[in-house]
């Protein structure tokens, strides 16, 4: 889902274009890095800012890859 630069283009992360699905209503705050774990995003301090900032009615989509 992560963002990525225009310079790594055609490499693109799928939540990319996610803001476009949705009007002016909706503001999309993509947060999401490569190569992270749900263990890796926690203790980087990465999910906090989101918690803390999580208001009534707000939506988290949260996509993690697991490898096995």
């Amino acid at each position: 889902m992560s963002n990525k630069k225009t310079e790594a283009y055609p490499e693109t992360g799928w939540g990319m274009p996610f803001k476009y699905f949705f009007d002016s209503t909706v503001t999309v705050d993509n947060r999401a890095r490569n190569g992270r774990s749900t263990r890796s995003f926690i203790s980087e301090n990465l999910w906090q800012p989101v918690a803390d900032n999580l208001k009534e009615g707000d939506y988290v989509f949260i996509q993690f890859w697991s490898q096995r």
